[in-house]
């Protein structure tokens, strides 16, 4: 194969754009992500994953071959506070997020039911998803989730309430046994414009216990510069029941960049996933995170394949 394909990728996953607009904090929690994503800061849609399929690329669960049933708990801590967020807010809390995921694989329509819960930032959502999956070939998949979603805003002693719901639109390809391709379309009939987005990813096998994965994307309902998402991460093996993963990240969307890394023990019929994600502010553009505030997260996660 050609290995120029990848200086691209490379390219677009670590080059930054800065914005030229001041950004203001505002109440909101972040896009969710499994322990497995929050391991390679959010890095994956070219990737054959199972649980993930219910929050990133719906169609990569109809490659999967198990059954499973996925259970996750997330703390968030927020470091060096500002003080105008002392004064004026909004208060970050202890951000907590929690997820159940049941998948089923048994039939020609893969998919996927979960529910998400996460509070942070004055912010708290509720979501479930419906994920199904179908094969396009033995090479390629074609997913769609639906997710409604209830989002509560907390401003002062009222409370704003949002429900909503939404399409995510996905495809992944294996091009060969070294290299998979992925695109997702998240809300393409802009419910919430902000959400909207459109990621493309790749995975590339270096070596034979180690794997390169970049998603590159921005909010199609405006500027690329502004809302560009860069992401790239790392996986290796070792012993035989262990893996290592790192990946770091920008996202114009929120203002945000950082790095993550995690272990993942996979057993017969369990896996455990634990990882450790760091995010701060892009100089002054973050909607979540005034200057030199930093959110710190440690995320837990077990799943039983039956």
């Amino acid at each position: 194969m050609n290995k120029n394909i990848l200086k691209p990728f490379l390219i677009l996953s670590f080059f930054f754009i800065p914005k030229l607009v001041h950004a203001q904090v505002t109440p909101g929690v972040r896009d969710f992500e499994t322990t497995r994503l929050m391991s390679t800061a959010g890095t994956g849609v070219a990737s054959v994953l199972l649980t993930e399929a219910a929050v990133l690329n719906p169609a990569t669960i109809g490659i999967y071959k198990k059954s499973a049933l996925y259970y996750q708990s997330v703390n968030a801590d927020l470091e060096d506070t500002h003080s105008t967020r002392l004064s004026s807010g909004p208060d970050f809390g202890k951000g907590s997020s929690q997820a159940v995921v049941i998948s089923d694989t048994s039939s020609r329509l893969k998919g996927s039911a979960g529910y998400f819960q996460q509070e942070e930032n004055n912010f708290e959502r509720k979501r479930f998803t419906f994920t199904g999956s179908s094969s396009l070939g033995a090479k390629s998949s074609f997913g769609i989730t639906a997710r409604r979603t209830e989002d509560t805003k907390n401003i002062s002693t009222t409370k704003e309430l949002e429900s909503y719901t939404q399409v995510v639109m996905g495809v992944i390809h294996i091009l060969s046994d070294k290299l998979t391709i992925g695109t997702v379309v998240v809300d393409p009939f802009k419910s919430q414009q902000e959400q909207g987005k459109v990621i493309l990813g790749l995975q590339y096998t270096i070596a034979e216990q180690l794997i390169f994965m970049t998603d590159f994307g921005a909010n199609f309902n405006e500027n690329f510069s502004d809302t560009a998402i860069y992401r790239g991460a790392l996986q290796t093996k070792f012993f035989s029941d262990f893996y290592f993963r790192f990946g770091v990240f920008q996202d114009e969307t929120t203002g945000l960049k950082g790095n993550g890394w995690g272990i993942s023990w996979i057993g017969g019929k369990l896996n455990i996933d634990l990882a450790y994600k760091t995010s701060k502010a892009i100089d002054e553009f973050s909607t979540v995170l005034y200057q030199e505030e930093s959110i710190s997260e440690s995320s837990l996660s077990a799943t039983i394949f039956f």
